[in-house]
């Protein structure tokens, strides 16, 4: 009886974190400026979530990358670092991207155009981005008929660390079991 109800509560539990595991799907966000695919030449992923227009830089004396390791924005702190491959757009206000070497499915595309930036998560989207799409609608008009040109494009990776509780349980148990046998040889001998 023990076994069939310890059986009944795995099961109980488990059966939820399926359906929630296999039931994620990615849908477009709109935003209020600016849009951004991502592609690997046979597939193509719409960003799960966007902030901008924003005023100033989001590199060099800008915040972006301190925003994202704090959770200020996207809910995702920590593990956050400016992508420092090779990264081309043409400056346009329409156009494609490439990058070369990334090598995480959750980034974050920030697109400048004059002085206003937009930036757009990928959340874990099951492939290695190659490039995309891009448009500056809307980040800065600048007084330009329509809008302002692309002036650079930013990639920031994410990258998962390894718990260190759970690393520490593994050492911590592996050190007790090595104990405990050494233990039992020694009751053996005497």
């Amino acid at each position: 009886m023990l076994r069939s109800i310890n059986k009944f509560k795995i099961t109980s539990l488990l059966l939820p974190l399926t359906f929630v595991c296999f039931s994620h799907q990615v849908s477009a966000v709109s935003c209020t400026a600016g849009a951004v695919t991502a592609t690997n030449d046979t597939i193509s992923a719409n960003y799960t979530d966007c902030i901008g227009s924003n005023s100033g830089n989001d590199v060099g004396n800008g915040t972006l990358l301190a925003d994202l390791n704090s959770g200020d924005v996207f809910d995702e702190a920590g593990g956050w670092f400016e992508f420092t491959g090779d990264i081309t757009a043409s400056e346009a206000v329409t156009g494609s991207w490439t990058v070369n070497g990334l090598t995480s499915d959750t980034f974050v595309v920030s697109i400048k155009a004059s002085n206003n930036f937009s930036a757009y998560f990928f959340d874990d989207i099951g492939f290695t981005a190659t490039g995309g799409t891009f448009n500056t609608y809307g980040i800065d008009t600048n007084g330009n008929n329509p809008f302002a040109a692309l002036s650079h494009i930013s990639v920031y990776e994410r990258v998962s660390a390894v718990p260190i509780p759970g690393a520490a349980l593994l050492f911590g148990s592996a050190i007790l079991g090595m104990f405990g046998f050494s233990l039992r040889k020694k009751t053996k001998l005497a």
